[in-house]
């Protein structure tokens, strides 16, 4: 009996032993989990798998930002958004008008033809015909140039339509086909094109000559027999 209660208890001090070991051993793996080693192809991989959290923080803000504002609120602020892009549109016509102009008063001063005499107004108009034709040449070289470049580019641009092959496609109606409707296209399609030969109709018109024929033909030999038998009996 009493090396039972001995063995009994040796048991249930291993087994408090156990127990007691259990946490220690958890508390130890827990941190070697966390601090575990990654390979530098594991970390591109953890790095590339979701977007930075900078954007994620912007992309919440301007989702938080477009719930809050009410459809009155939206409505202002794209009004005041076109206003400021037409303001800003004519500004820039403004400017190019105004660099325009200034650069035709820089090529073309004013004309002082106030006391010049006949020769001078001669060579004037020598050099006005002058700059003209230079004008002339400068303008034909750029317009040559840009047609050119507009055919470069539409070239590249069939080129690489037909290398990704992503053709337009015309969307087709579905029609539905019908003995009616395909008549009724023959119909129009013979009045349109009314050089189109119709061979159902000389088919029959051939047919209705030879039954004709053949008929004429038939008749014309009984009248010649019943003629023949006629004479045979008056001999």
């Amino acid at each position: 009996m009493e090396a039972r209660r001995k063995k009994a208890e040796m048991r249930k001090r291993e087994e408090e032993a156990r127990k007691a070991e259990q946490p220690k051993v958890k508390q130890q793996e827990q941190p070697m989990v966390k601090g575990r080693s990654s390979s530098p192809a594991e970390d591109m991989g953890d790095e590339n798998s979701g977007p930075p959290p900078e954007k994620t923080q912007e992309k919440s803000a301007l989702s938080s930002f477009k719930s809050k504002l009410s459809a009155g609120r939206k409505l202002n602020i794209k009004t005041l958004m076109l206003k400021k892009a037409k303001e800003d549109l004519a500004q820039e016509a403004a400017e190019r008008e105004s660099a325009k102009r200034k650069y035709l008063e820089d090529v073309l001063p004013p004309l002082k033809l106030g006391g010049l005499s006949k020769d001078a107004l001669e060579s004037l108009c020598r050099d006005l015909h002058a700059q003209i034709e230079q004008a002339e040449e400068e303008r034909f070289e750029a317009e040559y140039k840009v047609k050119k470049n507009d055919q470069e580019i539409e070239d590249l641009n069939m080129r690489i339509m037909s290398f990704t092959g992503r053709f337009k496609k015309p969307e087709l109606k579905k029609v539905k086909v019908t003995p009616e409707n395909m008549l009724n296209s023959l119909a129009e399609s013979r009045r349109t094109k009314p050089g189109i030969i119709d061979f159902r109709a000389n088919l029959k018109h051939v047919e209705r000559e030879g039954h004709d024929s053949r008929r004429g033909s038939s008749s014309t030999t009984k009248s010649e027999g019943m003629e023949e038998n006629l004479n045979g009996e008056e001999d």
